[in-house]
């Protein structure tokens, strides 16, 4: 990440509350299996069809991991400097310097490989690729 301190001329973040609500999801869904893996495990005879105890583990580790990647995501901040734009998602970000900057214009493009999203991404247009 390229630093863009500087006097700050504009800052806005944009919140996705969507993405809270798939992150709440997320987070209750975390809770009641290892509500129903613990309960496995404590209650006894686990039976021929029980979950060893390293997938239990592995799963719940990717379930959190996930589900902290998404509250990154919840929202976006945009920074502009006398120095140059830093945007990121959470600790995702992306910073440029003014003087880096060749070209500035409004992207009338469309198609499935340029990018379709918010935030900080690589596009491929008729041109080649550029950061966006």
């Amino acid at each position: 990440m390229r630093s863009v301190e500087g006097k700050t001329i504009y800052e806005e973040k944009v919140r996705f509350p969507l993405i809270r609500g798939v992150v709440a999801l997320f987070a209750v869904l975390i809770i009641i299996f290892l509500v129903m893996y613990l309960y496995q495990r404590i209650s006894g005879e686990p039976g021929e069809n029980a979950v060893p105890l390293w997938f239990g583990l592995v799963v719940l580790f990717l379930l959190a991991l996930f589900t902290l990647f998404l509250a990154n995501l919840t929202t976006l901040s945009i920074k502009m400097t006398d120095a140059g734009a830093l945007v990121g998602f959470g600790i995702f970000r992306a910073g440029v310097r003014w003087k880096d900057v060749r070209e500035c214009r409004l992207d009338r493009e469309s198609s499935l490989l340029s990018a379709a999203n918010w935030g900080v991404s690589m596009g491929f247009t008729g041109r080649g690729f550029r950061r966006m």
